[in-house]
């Protein structure tokens, strides 16, 4: 009887912890590294038309799951800056990847001789989203070092 009440104690202690930085940052940043390996396969100018699509509905798939667990998981500690960097990246990548137009235009612009199929104003385009993409990318990524820093996490490459 006296180990069941130290091991209810010991229960009743863990799970008054809360979830760690590291659990937390973990929450955050998985579905991210799902959707760069997907872009790093879309990127990939030996990708077709057809995988590029499975894929693109895969990262939005990934999207999907990073601003659910983001919104579950709260703030850390009453800090929003690394959430909210989170939800602004998953919500641009569900809105820009979950166009099937994209698809083709991503194809062609994986190679330069399909790339000369391209207007100038679609170029133009792609490379404003893309400069987007990449600059909320970047703002996670910084939230998610400072975060790391400020609770002595170390992160991987």
């Amino acid at each position: 009887m006296r180990n069941l009440i130290f091991a209810i104690n010991i229960i009743l202690i863990l799970f008054s912890c809360g979830p760690s930085a590291l659990n937390y940052n973990d929450a955050l940043i998985e579905p991210q590294t799902k959707i760069a390996a997907g872009l790093d396969t879309i990127f990939d100018p030996a990708s077709s038309v057809q995988k590029i699509g499975e894929m693109r509905t895969q990262i939005v798939d990934f999207a999907n799951d990073g601003l659910s667990r983001t919104l579950k998981s709260g703030d850390f500690e009453n800090e929003t800056e690394f959430k909210n960097a989170a939800t602004k990246y998953y919500s641009f990548v569900m809105n820009y990847f979950s166009d099937e137009e994209l698809d083709s235009l991503l194809y062609k612009i994986n190679s330069s001789e399909r790339m000369k199929t391209l207007d100038s104003t679609q170029i133009v385009l792609i490379q404003k989203d893309l400069k987007a993409y990449l600059k909320i990318e970047d703002d996670f990524l910084s939230a998610q070092k400072t975060f790391a820093e400020k609770h002595k996490l170390k992160l991987r490459e």
